[in-house]
């Protein structure tokens, strides 16, 4: 068989295809530099005409920079997929070597929900909030949604080092949830491609490099904390004097009934991790 004939070239493809599903990998991202800022609101009206990936039709993954940050967009219309992002916390990695580093990641959301916010109730909006009788979350679980919004980690160098920090005071990294139509969660990632006095924590992209990006959710049981979904060995010891970004902080959703994996009664529907990695390659735009 010659290396130029139509059937070898398709059997190679199908191989590197293959091996890519094997090692979780969901292919690459072309990462163009869109020349324009964009908002990171949980809507994804302005990704449109930006290159992205579909996975098994369950997540699609887009990214873009402008010349200060990296941008990064995952959303998804199925209910399992949300569930799982939602109960047992995102934890994006980002390896500006190209590969499968774990020295720098953004937890949010922490999970642990036993309720559905806005962005999981597929248009219904008073289903998906088992256990309570006229479909909203009380004031004690409302408190706990909105806070998990307001907060992210800042995962690195190390295993145990992790910041906690309020997402209006993050030292540039911003993170965001929220709901397009009826369906689809939208979740929007921005972080600073160099370091500065003002942004402590960043990419620190080589130029013409590829990026390495990983997207991974704890482990789906029951929660004992707003940020262990099984990302780790737990909180070291927070941020150094000076850097911007205060120690970890406390607190957590309450403790309580529901099924494993924090599954309130009256939801149907089973949460799937997730545990992916693409390639953001770098482009000459």
């Amino acid at each position: 068989m010659k290396l130029n004939d139509p059937l070898f070239i398709a059997l190679v493809n199908a191989l590197i295809a293959a091996l890519l599903a094997l090692n979780g990998c969901a292919g690459s991202v072309e990462l163009i530099n869109a020349h324009r800022t964009i908002v990171v609101d949980g809507d994804n009206s302005e990704w449109a005409n930006i290159p992205g990936h579909a996975e098994n039709n369950k997540l699609n993954v887009s990214a873009c920079t402008d010349d200060e940050f990296l941008y990064v967009c995952l959303s998804s219309s199925d209910r399992a997929t949300k569930m799982g992002i939602m109960r047992a916390g995102l934890m994006v990695w980002i390896d500006r070597e190209g590969g499968k580093g774990k020295t720098f990641g953004i937890n949010f959301p922490f999970g642990g929900m036993r309720a559905d916010p806005p962005m999981m109730r597929d248009g219904d909006p008073n289903g998906g909030l088992g256990g309570e009788s006229n479909g909203e979350p009380n004031g004690e679980m409302q408190h706990t949604i909105e806070s998990q919004m307001n907060e992210l980690d800042i995962v690195g160098p190390g295993k145990k080092d992790r910041y906690r920090v309020s997402t209006a005071n993050t030292g540039g990294i911003q993170a965001k949830i929220g709901r397009v139509g009826k369906e689809t969660m939208v979740y929007e990632l921005r972080v600073p491609l160099k370091k500065t006095s003002q942004r402590p924590r960043a990419v620190e992209a080589i130029d013409g490099k590829n990026i390495g990006i990983g997207f991974e959710t704890g482990e789906l049981s029951a929660p004992q904390s707003p940020r262990r979904g099984g990302f780790g060995d737990g909180p070291g010891d927070g941020g150094k004097p000076g850097d911007g970004m205060p120690p970890h902080g406390g607190g957590g959703p309450p403790r309580g009934g529901g099924r494993p994996g924090g599954m309130p009664s009256g939801v149907g529907g089973r949460p799937e991790s997730i545990d992916l990695w693409t390639v953001l390659v770098a482009s000459n735009n």
